[in-house]
């Protein structure tokens, strides 16, 4: 028999068979394409062949393997066996990506040690010769799972800190950070909060307070405390704009009110009100009025600012309200 007419035979031939069964070994053994080689080993899957799938977790293709995997996983109750977490390190792509989507599928907090390793993963599909332009498919994806976890343990949520400040891959850094907002507690937030507002990278610290804008307004009075109008004043532009939506968000009426007053006496940082008020205008209209008469009256910005819309084409209009870059982030926030 060719190769071809033997997985013919699998096909269409009697599951158990011992002329199946032959084939089915011959093409797991001698067969040198690796499509092939899944293709038995979803035949054995569907013959319920145990014996085989454990056998063929060991395959010399990595595309067996990951068939394997994801027929025995998916057969089990979390949490899965200590041999198939190990294969966290299996030199495979595909392997290392079905075990991700396995664990995803599969939750139980016995998977979290597995879950971070592959985090760490660094397989890209993207290039380096730019920073922040790798692409980690497989860390990504146990991002995504870890987020279905629940809660996050400090030690896991100082992992995947770690993770993201060292991640080439910025969409994963933000993923990572996003995690430690809605999954990290308190303790998370303050992992994010440290690492957007002390000196480092503005990429990293814009991201890390990017997070917060996934938990609106679930933030922890205690981080909320912090953000005065001397740390709005001091951060970088970025920082400033989302800390300012933060505040306006999840800030009380009388300490975003002290906030704004003391913004509004600022040439240069003016236009963090319009951020205040408009959190503020989605809250309490009241207050949202009061705020709007620290700024110039009839100020076209106002409009947007108590809940309209603008078509600008630029921040061109809020050139009044501070400087260049800071007009420039909240700009970013009034696009349609």
């Amino acid at each position: 028999k060719s190769e071809d007419v033997r997985r013919l035979c699998l096909a269409v031939g009697r599951t158990g068979d011992p002329n199946w069964l032959e084939d089915l070994h011959w093409l797991l053994a001698g067969s040198g394409d690796p499509e092939v080689a899944a293709e038995a080993v979803r035949a054995a899957d569907r013959a319920d062949l145990m014996g085989v799938l454990n056998q063929s977790l060991g395959h010399k293709f990595a595309v067996a393997r990951a068939e394997a995997l994801r027929a025995i996983g998916g057969r089990l109750q979390a949490p899965l066996p200590a041999v198939l977490l190990h294969m966290a390190s299996d030199k495979g792509k595909s392997v290392r990506m079905a075990l991700a989507a396995l664990l995803e599928a599969k939750i139980d907090v016995a998977h979290m040690p597995t879950l971070i390793d592959l985090a760490r993963d660094k397989y890209s599909t993207g290039t380096h010769y730019d920073n922040d332009n790798a692409e980690f498919p497989i860390a990504r994806a146990a991002v995504a799972a870890i987020t279905k976890y629940g809660s996050l343990t400090k030690a896991h949520a100082e992992d995947l800190k770690a993770i993201a400040i060292s991640a080439d891959d910025r969409t994963l850094r933000a993923e990572l950070f996003k995690a430690l907002a809605t999954n990290g507690g308190e303790f998370g937030q303050k992992l994010l909060f440290d690492l957007a507002t002390k000196p480092g990278r503005h990429l990293i610290r814009r991201q890390a307070a990017n997070g917060f804008l996934h938990i609106l307004p679930a933030v922890a009075p205690e981080i909320t405390a912090q953000i005065t109008a001397d740390l709005l004043t001091s951060q970088i532009d970025s920082v400033a704009a989302v800390f300012s939506i933060v505040l306006g968000a999840a800030g009380t009426a009388d300490i975003v009110r002290a906030a704004a007053v003391q913004l509004a006496a600022d040439s240069k940082r003016r236009a963090l009100v319009l951020l205040l008020i408009r959190l503020s205008h989605e809250r309490d209209l009241e207050s949202a009025s009061e705020l709007a008469q620290l700024l110039p009256a009839g100020h076209p910005a106002l409009k947007w600012a108590l809940g309209g819309k603008v078509d600008w084409k630029s921040d061109q209009p809020l050139s009044d309200l501070g400087d260049h870059g800071i007009c420039r982030e909240v700009f970013q926030f009034m696009k349609p």
